[in-house]
């Protein structure tokens, strides 16, 4: 043991002897009447036996404002524990629930809130105590008497629970009836009785009443002090609650003949500290300590009496051995201190001996055990150096590997360029003839755009490579970069107005005559103009703004913000898109245009930022210092430049495509119609240029629109890419087949993806068949054919099932679809009258334009059809769940039986039950 750990356990023993830890009690008393003082004593005469509680009280003159303030102290405060006797349950409750909430155990006294947020109550039941007063008036006062019953505080459980057990007596059939005069509220205090008992008196009535009936002593006495400076007589029986001992206490009233009666409300002061000393060590406890009550009055009251007196004697004499052993405790203290000082200075000097040793030998053992560290601390610094030198070598075999796989793919794309030239030169002259048919001119128009496509890709790619490898070098012109940057904007003129953009070009009054390069400023507005394009909605807004702006040390800059409408960037992806093959949306674009025009800017020491507004729209900001010491002798010519990176970049828009109508009576085409749902346009006209032979071909545009389109015209097959924007064609795939309409339709995925894991998801979703990009035109029409050849002896017994036989024959998938739809309804409504005017509604048609395109399909009137699906039913009924006539009439909407009956003639030709028994027979 050293001397610090000997000093340390002397110093715990004296601090011990001098003072334990202490709980704190806060005591929120709702009035400071007799009754409460002496519950107040008996509260701080018990915590004094008990030497780990701190009691600190608070009393209100009935004011609920006041006695909020004070629970709010005792919470701020932190105590261990409160007491409250509330003075209104109503305007009390919220504040103690705070408390309870804050994790302060409440012992709710003498009265209770209107809640179950608190962890004990100690009281007397107020109820009993009302009950008691009742059943002693009915045993003291006959019939008719008069009385008068004062009551206390409204709104506080002890008035409300007091009144309501007296109440319920005297209004019981076994109670004397008696005449209540009057219910004054003197707030249980003995100035208020006094007043009303005052302004009472005066009535006739009171003047012979029999009994003043008051739930506390206190009310009690007032009124009869009031009583008896009056000259009314005789006096009336004056009976209250509380029954104390000691001065103005109910007990000594009924001793002097001032009380008739009073019935004990035990304070219990000393079992609220009992309850919370229990919960605050931890000991089991009982939630609801009701305290005992008696009846006192002038047979027993000396008794009483004399019990308090003899409790009082006996607690005077506790208090002064109390005090004694206090004192001799402190002594004792004292010369415990003593000794300890003693002890600790006897062997504080052995100590100090062992402590020197001890840490010697301690100091030995830690130089010891921090060499061996510092050695092992050198292996692994030597083993770091080492796996660091292995990183780097790796990370340059890594880097020098990537390299040479650019280089290579930098190399395949510059040969890619002879080829493509080879196929742009010959198309465009194809193009350009006249005597091609236009099927020809369509499919050429498309080998075109996406030569341009692959040509702008592969353009875009080199210049990143050369960007990358710090290989840009600037070549400046002297020229409007104004008028220049107008006159690539206006290249996109055509495509705007065919998606009804609405296109702005603004710039402030600044002389644009300054040096730049074009090519590269070519590119960098190029591409932002191209991703505006991309991204804005339809009939929405792009708006250029240019602007000069002056700079520190007089360096001008070039400020350009390209904003479209319709887009939104999130926060957390604006930092990523700058950075190079980075793309939030993979379908539209390939994450080189943003990150080349970076590595541009940042060539010429500007800056490229981007905000973005939800529901409103995206700007890219760009910022290049105008370097005006740059001497040139090139002055850039407009007319004289090409600005072929734009115009490749024009070439490649997809053109506006009108939506496909389908022809407003489907059911009487004759064709397949056929659903394509595509986000590449020139793949969208390709499909509809190799099926619109054999099919009727509408298109959709991505998995949202393809999902109402395959609802709205429930078609014949669905062809659906995999990977689209808004909703991909797994999702779109899941859609379709969870809806009990087109859950049949046969989808077909097409993707340039082959792995298994996508194919079996696809399969997973309900896919028919999974067809891989780029696909045989035969291989795919022949698969359309066998899914519909497959689809339609199934469709044909689900839909059109109900028609006899010679009516199935040649309809086509358009009028299944429609009968289909009209047999559903049916069903769905077949136990209620349906009319013509609700079929018509239902299928937004004149009756008279339902009526002939049923007609028109299967020669029947809509009232012949939608008795056949009901009589269609009603054999699935009679055979598989072997109803009656009755019941089948009624379940399939037929007003009786017998009309049933006759209806079931007229089509089949015999009677329902003979039917069955035929159809049962042949079965066998």
């Amino acid at each position: 043991m050293t001397a610090i750990g000997a000093i340390c356990i002397a110093l715990a023993l004296t601090s011990c002897s001098k003072e334990q830890s202490k709980f704190t009690i806060g005591v929120s008393q709702c009035s400071t009447d007799n009754w409460r003082e002496t519950a107040n004593l008996e509260m701080m005469r018990e915590a004094a036996f008990l030497e780990d509680l701190d009691v600190e009280i608070r009393s209100v003159d009935d004011n609920s404002t006041k006695q909020i303030e004070d629970i709010e102290y005792f919470i701020k405060k932190g105590v261990d524990l409160l007491v409250v006797s509330p003075n209104e349950a109503d305007a009390l409750t919220p504040v103690i629930e705070k408390a309870y909430d804050s994790g302060i155990p409440i012992i709710l006294y003498d009265r209770k809130i209107n809640s179950e947020k608190y962890t004990a109550y100690v009281g007397a039941d107020n109820y009993q105590i009302g009950s008691q007063m009742g059943q002693y008036i009915n045993s003291v006062l006959p019939a008719n008497s008069k009385i008068a019953i004062f009551r206390g505080t409204a709104g506080s459980t002890a008035d409300y629970e007091r009144y309501k057990g007296l109440m319920d007596v005297l209004s019981s059939e076994d109670s004397n009836k008696y005449q209540i005069v009057a219910e004054p509220v003197a707030n249980f205090l003995y100035v208020d009785a006094k007043r009303e008992m005052t302004n009472l008196i005066r009535e006739p009535e009171m003047k012979r009443i029999d009994a003043v009936l008051a739930l506390n002593d206190e009310m009690a006495l007032g009124a009869r002090e009031v009583f008896a400076t009056s000259h009314v007589r005789p006096m009336p029986m004056f009976i209250g609650i509380d029954a104390l001992a000691g001065p103005r206490g109910g007990l000594e009233m009924i001793a002097n003949g001032l009380l008739n009666a009073s019935f004990i409300y035990p304070t219990g002061g000393d079992k609220v500290i009992m309850v919370a000393h229990q919960i605050l060590n931890g000991e089991q406890y009982i939630r609801e300590n009701i305290l005992n009550t008696a009846a006192v009055d002038i047979g027993n009251v000396r008794v009483m009496l004399l019990q308090h007196n003899s409790i009082d004697e006996q607690q005077a004499k506790l208090d002064a051995m109390s005090d004694k052993i206090d004192l001799m405790s402190t002594k004792a203290s004292i010369q415990k201190q003593n000794v300890l000082y003693l002890m600790l200075s006897t062997v504080l000097a052995a100590m100090l001996a062992l402590v020197f040793l001890t840490m010697n030998h301690k100091r030995w053992k830690l130089n010891k055990k921090l060499k061996e560290q510092n050695e092992q601390i050198q292996l692994q610094i030597a083993e770091l150096e080492e796996q660091e030198k292995q990183t780097l070598l790796l990370s340059q075999q890594l880097e020098e590997s990537t390299q040479a796989k650019l280089v290579f793919f930098t190399n395949v794309s510059h040969e890619f360029k002879t080829p493509l030239a080879l196929i742009s030169g010959p198309v465009n002259d194809l193009v350009a003839r006249k005597d091609l048919p236009a099927d020809v001119h369509n499919l050429l128009d498309i080998v075109r755009r996406n030569t341009s496509r692959l040509t702008r890709l592969i353009v875009e790619l080199i210049d990143f490579r050369a960007y990358e490898r710090s290989r840009v070098s600037l070549n400046f012109s002297l020229g409007d970069i104004k008028s220049f940057l107008e006159d690539i904007a206006s290249l996109f003129n055509e495509a705007m107005k065919a998606r009804k953009i609405n296109f702005i070009f603004s710039a402030t009054a600044d002389d644009f005559n300054i040096p730049f390069d074009p090519i590269k400023i070519e590119k960098v507005f190029t591409n932002l103009m191209s991703n505006a394009f991309n991204h804005v909605n339809d009939g929405g807004t792009i708006k250029v703004s240019l602007s000069i702006l002056p700079g520190g040390e007089s360096i001008r800059h070039l400020h350009l913000d390209v904003y479209n409408s319709g887009s939104y960037i999130p926060e957390e992806e604006r930092e990523n898109i700058f950075r190079r093959f980075y793309t939030i949306d993979v379908k539209r674009g390939t994450g080189i245009g943003l990150a080349l025009i970076t590595s541009i800017i940042d060539a010429f020491g500007g800056k490229i930022g981007v905000t973005s507004i939800k529901d409103d729209g995206t700007t890219f900001h760009v910022d290049i210092p105008i370097d005006d010491s740059v001497v040139t002798d090139v002055h850039f010519d407009n007319e004289s430049y090409v600005p072929d990176f734009a115009k490749l970049k024009v070439a490649t828009i997809d053109s506006p495509e009108k939506d496909y109508d389908i022809v407003e009576d489907m059911a009487a085409s004759g064709k397949n119609l056929i659903l394509v749902v595509e986000d590449n346009k020139d793949m969208r006209d390709y499909l509809k240029s190799i099926l619109s032979a054999d099919y009727k071909v509408i298109i959709a545009k991505d998995g949202v629109e393809g999902t109402e389109k395959a609802l709205k015209y429930r078609p014949a097959v669905i062809i659906s890419d995999v990977f689209m924007p808004n909703k991909n064609g797994f999702a779109l795939c899941k859609d379709v087949k969870a809806n009990a309409s087109t859950k049949n339709i046969p989808i077909i995925l097409l993707t340039a993806a082959s792995s298994d894991e996508q194919r079996a998801q696809g399969y997973e979703f309900g896919a028919d068949a999974y067809i891989q990009k780029p696909f045989n035109d035969y291989t795919l029409k022949v698969r359309i054919k066998n899914l519909l050849e497959k689809n339609m002896g199934m469709m044909e017994q689900m839909t059109v099932g109900f028609l006899p036989a010679e009516a199935r024959v040649n309809l086509s998938d358009d009028s299944m679809n429609f009968l289909c739809q009209f047999r559903e309804y049916v069903e769905q409504h077949i136990d209620e009258d349906i009319s013509l005017e609700d079929l018509a509604s239902h299928f937004s048609y004149s009756k008279s334009k339902l009526y002939r395109v049923l007609r028109s399909i299967t020669d029947y009137s809509p009232v012949d059809l939608i008795n056949l699906i009901r009589l269609n039913k009603a054999i699935e009924l009679m055979s598989n769940e072997h109803c009656n006539i009755n019941e089948t009439a009624f379940r399939c909407g037929f007003t009786s039986a017998s009309y049933f009956s006759r209806t079931f003639q007229k089509y089949y030709n015999e009677r329902p039950t003979a039917y069955i028994k035929r159809m049962n027979n042949s079965n066998k």
